[in-house]
């Protein structure tokens, strides 16, 4: 078996619902304006499996096919959701390089009566928390079996060489 990407970008696409520039450009149509957000969505999806397998040996491969735009292993419910999660958390870090800019934008004086100091912390500790989120996340996942959900043993035997 195989999970389609829309498997994936739909729950991501429901999840950013209310950013309307991510799916609304400029004299395009409602279908390129949807191939773009897929272009855009697979950016995201091949990060979130790249972060997840690099901290955490997960059961399955994650190998995709970009020419039959699947992911070769039959996803889970909660891999599909872990997998939203990263993408979302990357889709907002992608912000943050914006607030430097727009703290650079207004005058000394202007920061003392408009401070952003604020909206820009509460925004990196929503990137922090979404982390630190995900990470949890991931160790649950590491944890338990992909499909009963059980916690995985430890395999005392492979240690015996040690």
């Amino acid at each position: 078996m195989s999970t389609s990407y829309d498997k994936i970008y739909d729950p991501f696409y429901d999840r950013i619902e209310k950013d309307e520039t991510f799916v609304d450009y400029v004299n395009l149509t409602d279908i390129e304006c949807l191939e773009l957000a897929k272009i855009r969505s697979h950016s995201y999806l091949i990060e979130s499996i790249s972060e997840l397998t690099s901290k955490c040996t997960p059961d399955i491969t994650f190998k995709y096919d970009e020419i039959l735009l699947v992911l070769l292993d039959d996803l889970t419910i909660n891999e599909i959701k872990l997998l939203v999660d990263i993408m979302f958390k990357t889709y907002m870090s992608r912000d943050i390089p914006k607030l430097h800019v727009f703290s650079l934008n207004f005058t000394p004086s202007e920061m003392n009566t408009f401070s952003t100091a604020n909206e820009r912390n509460s925004y990196l500790n929503l990137i922090e928390k979404l982390e630190n989120d995900i990470d949890t996340a991931i160790d649950k996942y590491s944890c338990k079996d992909r499909l009963t959900g059980k916690r995985k043993g430890i395999d005392y035997d492979s240690y015996s060489e040690y």
